[in-house]
């Protein structure tokens, strides 16, 4: 990310869940994500919502912020989708 003469990244610190926000509210309708294997791709607005639906099923499951969530998962779109749901909590 490009940084202003004089500036630092200390003035915006992004977490992985941002790139998601950012891009829903700025593209929501172009493709995010693509398995091809699936034949597959969705939307930033459709890929958030499966996030969030994510995220709220880890939560109800006891997850809570700070802790650690582990995945074993093959190259997927649910990769991913893990990966930014479990920055929501």
């Amino acid at each position: 990310m490009p940084v202003a003469k004089g500036g630092s990244m200390s003035q915006f610190q992004p977490i992985v869940s941002d790139i998601l926000r950012v891009n829903v509210e700025c593209s929501p309708d172009q493709i995010a994500i693509i398995d091809p294997e699936k034949d597959q791709s969705f939307t930033w607005a459709c890929w958030h919502s499966q996030v969030v639906q994510v995220a709220n099923s880890l939560i109800s499951l006891g997850i809570r912020k700070g802790d650690r969530v582990g995945t074993f998962l093959k190259d997927s779109i649910e990769l991913p989708t893990t990966l930014f749901a479990s920055s929501y909590i």
